[in-house]
């Protein structure tokens, strides 16, 4: 049962155990958690008590990276206006929001995030256009907040623009998020 559903059988083997396939001629579960439970029935059509209760959750989608900023303390224009004068060397801290890190299988899997600078403005990931990403990150698992320090050298002199795209930890693949348009300009009296 799913959802108190009735949505099949399953032949059980002489060691007891037993397997239910919930293939694609069933109706597709929508996202979200779903209860499971099961009842046995033998031959002569003595049926169990019902199960206790165990949760799937099914998960198809994930929604863009949002609020991407330009750290205030590598912003030197005017606060907000991501505008830096920041030297080649000195990496760049982009933060925002994506999907929550989840627990699969017992294990802690961080959201995966993809950066790159949209050099043709398509909003596309096209060849040549990802990031190299510093360091280490992590996605939160209850503000879904993260930092990334992106590597200077991949950005040029003007207008960049950063997009992100996630991918959560059962890989659903997000499209990207909005531009973050980052502008640098190292030449001085400006």
């Amino acid at each position: 049962f799913i959802n108190g559903r009735n949505v099949g059988t399953a032949a059980v083997a002489e060691d007891g155990s037993w397997v239910f396939d919930y293939n694609e001629s069933k109706t597709v579960l929508a996202d979200g958690t779903h209860e499971v439970t099961a009842v046995g029935i033998d031959l002569a059509g003595n049926r169990t008590n019902e199960s206790s209760t165990f949760e799937i959750l099914v998960d198809t989608a994930i929604a863009p990276p949002s609020e991407l900023r330009l750290h205030p303390n590598y912003d030197s224009g005017t606060a907000g206006d991501n505008r830096t004068n920041r030297a080649v060397y000195y990496t760049y801290l982009i933060t925002g929001r994506a999907e929550l890190s989840q627990r699969v299988d017992g294990a802690n899997r961080s959201t995966e995030l993809i950066f790159f600078n949209d050099l043709n403005g398509n909003g596309s990931l096209d060849d040549n256009e990802r990031l190299i990403i510093r360091e280490n990150y992590t996605v939160s698992h209850t503000t879904g907040a993260f930092s990334v320090h992106i590597e200077p050298f991949q950005l040029h002199e003007g207008v960049n623009q950063i997009r992100v795209i996630a991918v959560d930890a059962v890989g659903n693949r997000s499209a990207p998020s909005g531009p973050l348009a980052i502008t640098i300009d190292r030449t001085p009296g400006e």
